[in-house]
């Protein structure tokens, strides 16, 4: 019974601080976007200076040093080509810089996206001064129970 107890103590303070601090709460979508495009990079970092590199480092220490012989040379024939002024087109230094960093960027953007709609939402549920989870436990509940 006691377990019961301090779980519904749990749901009713995470219940609380979600009511009270709604952009709080759904900052935690970004933060999870955040940690999940960094961890991954810093951890193959990590694993290609601390494990993949002494291997290879012994691989390079373990085979000797041959001595190749040289490609021969190859007189390739001079073919004409035609002389055709194509027109210099190009991106704006901007385009680039961009797209190096969407792939990193694109998923912090959607979990902003996805915070701000559930804090609308939340504010939109809570104009009676209840919160949805609230009304639906209070929904779940027999009429006649006390709790």
């Amino acid at each position: 019974m006691d377990e019961k107890n301090t779980d519904e103590t749990r749901r009713t303070g995470r219940r609380r601080f979600e009511r009270d601090h709604p952009r709080l709460w759904a900052s935690r979508h970004v933060v999870g976007a955040v940690a999940g495009l960094l961890l991954p990079l810093l951890g193959i970092g990590l694993l290609l200076r601390h494990l993949v590199a002494p291997v290879l480092q012994r691989v390079r220490d373990a085979v000797p040093d041959l001595d190749l012989p040289r490609w021969p040379h190859i007189p390739w024939p001079d073919l004409p080509w035609p002389d055709v002024e194509l027109p210099d087109l190009h991106a704006p230094s901007w385009v680039g810089a961009v797209l190096a960093v969407a792939t990193y960027v694109v998923p912090v953007l959607i979990a902003v996206a996805v915070a701000r709609h559930e804090v609308m939402t939340r504010r939109r549920s809570s104009g009676d001064g209840q919160s949805a989870d609230e009304k639906e436990s209070e929904s779940a509940h027999c009429p006649g129970d006390k709790r």
